[in-house]
């Protein structure tokens, strides 16, 4: 039977949905922005300066922009960063889809999709979860390819991405992030595909489990990941989680069991979290019917 994800979903995770060629590609914007971050000295003893970044206008076309706006965090060491949407167009309504968050080179997660009406502004917010392998001043360039494009088109045109950077420390700052595999770290697979290893189980203040992923894509293909079939304790939950990594490019893909249903199994304590995982080569929105790889994994607490 053939598994179904809605095109909203692709949408909202930053999925392709059909290559289009057409156009010529716009010429991509790449604005800086400095960010304030001190590293705790040992010798001095001094206290690390909050993580700021500054506001600045990133993309700046005839018809839209986006602005910058600053990042903040929560008690529980979630980022979010604000960014302004503003549609200059009369008539045009402009969906603004976040294709690609990257930090030096490696894919994070943080869905962008919002439709901004004629002559509106919309602020929105880009939460970057807490995540036990780095906080975002780890990194030397974080990368943002947005498309933005008429709302009433259902074609995908990444060629059409505008390109932003912000640098947490300092546009020639030689800073860099590499992931090192540390103490406690486990290999869920390694096939013709990828290497996944589990960085560790986390839960947020709202009861969601999250299996911390580094997936590093071994292929010469772009590959989509499909994660259903969720069980806690081996009671089936339902879960749908949906990411894509680059042919040769590394990502942080967080596994999310969502509080509400693993509320619903009366579960105690959780020894095991479990779901099937699904590999489509290329861009897809839509599991094929065969796909490339089918896995089932367990993961014990």
């Amino acid at each position: 039977m053939k598994r179904f994800v809605t095109w909203t979903l692709a949408l909202t995770l930053a999925l392709p949905l059909v290559a289009c060629g057409g156009k010529k590609a716009e010429t991509k914007s790449e604005t800086v922005a400095t960010s304030e971050t001190v590293a705790a000295s040992e010798t001095s003893g001094e206290a690390e300066k909050p993580f700021t970044i500054q506001s600045f206008q990133a993309v700046d076309k005839q018809d839209y922009g986006i602005r910058v706006d600053g990042y903040m965090m929560d008690p529980n060491d979630n980022g979010f960063i604000s960014f302004r949407l503003q549609n200059k167009s009369e008539t045009v309504s402009y969906r603004f889809l976040l294709d690609s968050f990257t930090g030096d080179g490696i894919r994070l997660y943080g869905p962008i999709n919002q439709v901004v009406e004629p002559g509106q502004e919309v602020p929105v917010q880009l939460q970057v979860r807490a995540n036990p392998n780095y906080k975002l001043q780890d990194f030397g360039d974080l990368e943002f390819r947005f498309l933005v494009q008429d709302s009433k088109l259902s074609v995908y045109t990444p060629e059409k991405d505008d390109v932003f950077h912000i640098y947490p420390n300092g546009e020639n700052s030689k800073v860099h992030y590499t992931w090192k595999e540390k103490e406690g770290d486990k290999l869920l697979d390694e096939n013709a595909y990828f290497k996944a290893t589990n960085t560790g189980v986390t839960k947020d203040k709202y009861g969601n489990y999250i299996l911390n992923l580094y997936l590093e894509n071994r292929s010469d293909k772009l590959i989509t990941l499909y994660i259903q079939g969720g069980a806690v304790n081996g009671i089936p939950i339902e879960m749908n989680n949906f990411h894509v990594v680059g042919a040769g490019q590394s990502a942080f893909v967080p596994i999310f069991w969502d509080h509400s249903y693993v509320e619903d199994t009366k579960v105690e304590a959780i020894q095991n979290l479990s779901f099937n995982l699904f590999v489509d080569e290329g861009n897809t929105f839509v599991m094929s019917e065969h796909p490339a790889l089918e896995k089932a994994y367990t993961v014990e607490q």
